[in-house]
């Protein structure tokens, strides 16, 4: 009778100390989530400051797949520059309220510019002449009267685009995530407008994330 007393203690002290020593195991979600983004970037030796859009979703709190969509909302004020695509990134520890990050977006845009030309003649049809300022001088003919003082020519140029961003997010709460950001912007143009890399340029970011539905 003590054998079995004895061993049901043993077996008790085991269960016991096992259930203190089991690991508390966190829910991870996945849910589509959104939000807003501001980016301040550097744009041919400038400062703009960029609105964005984003929405995906967010697999069980560590891989994202989504899209985003940026314009120019204020600085660089010879620039209008739009852009987006796809997103893809990761993010971990999934069970902790600080999380690190990567992600990356590879997309198309579309740049202006607004340019002043000089000893150009009144037989061009301003505005949508394609010339490139940038690379040379566009030739104009000598029998032609030039146009009066120095005309203002919007240079409009289609481009590629990829981002990639290291970012740290803080979740507040399950639905609710506030994070900083920081990147750099890589693009090709067309070739037509001469730009070259002047869209290229490093980000820094400030976002948050609303997660909807989902479980």
């Amino acid at each position: 009778m003590r054998a079995i007393a004895a061993i049901a203690a043993l077996l008790l002290t085991a269960t016991t100390a096992g259930a203190q020593q089991a690991p508390t195991v966190q829910r991870v979600y996945s849910r589509f989530v959104a939000g807003p983004d501001y980016k301040i970037t550097e744009l041919d030796g400038d400062t703009g400051h960029l609105a964005v859009v984003s929405g995906g979703w967010l697999s069980e709190e560590l891989f994202y797949l989504g899209g985003a969509f940026y314009w120019l909302a204020s600085g660089a004020s010879e620039w209008d520059l739009h852009y987006g695509g796809v997103v893809l990134g990761m993010q971990m520890p999934q069970d902790r309220r600080i999380a690190f990050g990567v992600k990356g977006l590879v997309g198309i845009g579309e740049a202006t510019r607004t340019a002043t030309i000089t000893g150009l003649t009144g037989h061009r049809d301003w505005p949508t002449m394609n010339v490139a300022p940038f690379r040379a001088r566009p030739s104009f003919d000598t029998n032609m009267p030039l146009l009066p003082g120095d005309p203002r020519v919007e240079l409009t140029d289609a481009f590629f685009v990829f981002e990639p961003q290291a970012t740290v997010t803080w979740k507040a709460t399950n639905r609710i995530r506030f994070g900083v950001g920081a990147g750099y912007r890589f693009t090709g143009d067309g070739g037509r407008s001469g730009f070259g890399d002047r869209l290229n340029g490093a980000t820094g970011s400030v976002m948050v994330q609303f997660g909807l539905g989902g479980s």
